[in-house]
């Protein structure tokens, strides 16, 4: 036997378990967040940051059952958050220069926000299902893998979600 036949029950290095999560899920977090932001520098820097993020605590991710779940998620999240600081720093040059014609965005961030309350009344799992199938356009498969659950499970969550934002989409929020 040799020394390659002997550690062949041997678990992979960490290393090689993270560089084989970065290799496999590298552009599917990108493209993740390029159906959320537009701006492509952004989105590079983020899936750079979330990776990075990902590598650091990587002796307790790599335990998890679906370690790519939670890059997804923090790369999500740390969008999310480069998002809302870089509206927190708007010049005030800028906000002295609008005029009414520029007041439209306005009505589709308070849409944003409107939206936003609804799926605050879902459950947890409703609201993962609703976001990840209807607005990010996720398959099924693909959503119930990432969330560990089975696809039938997703689907009621989803059909349960949608029952309750028809229903609360005409009360005030």
């Amino acid at each position: 036997m040799t020394v390659e036949q002997g550690a062949s029950w041997l678990p992979p290095e960490p290393a090689t378990q993270f560089r084989e999560l970065y290799e496999e899920h590298y552009e599917g977090v990108r493209r993740l967040l390029r159906g959320q932001c537009r701006d492509w520098f952004l989105v590079d820097d983020v899936v750079h940051d979330a990776f990075l993020a990902a590598r650091g605590k990587w002796s307790t991710i790599c335990g998890y059952e679906k370690p790519a779940g939670w890059v997804y998620c923090a790369a999500l999240l740390i969008l999310k958050n480069r998002i809302r600081a870089a509206s927190r720093c708007a010049p005030c040059e800028d906000i002295e220069a609008m005029s009414p014609a520029t007041v439209e965005p306005y009505a589709q961030v308070e849409r944003a926000i409107d939206i936003e309350l609804l799926l605050q009344r879902l459950t947890l799992r409703e609201r993962q299902a609703v976001v990840l199938c209807f607005q990010l356009g996720w398959k099924e498969r693909d959503a119930a893998a990432i969330l560990g659950i089975a696809v039938s499970t997703l689907r009621e969550y989803k059909r349960d979600g949608r029952h309750k934002l028809e229903r609360s989409h005409d009360r005030p929020v």
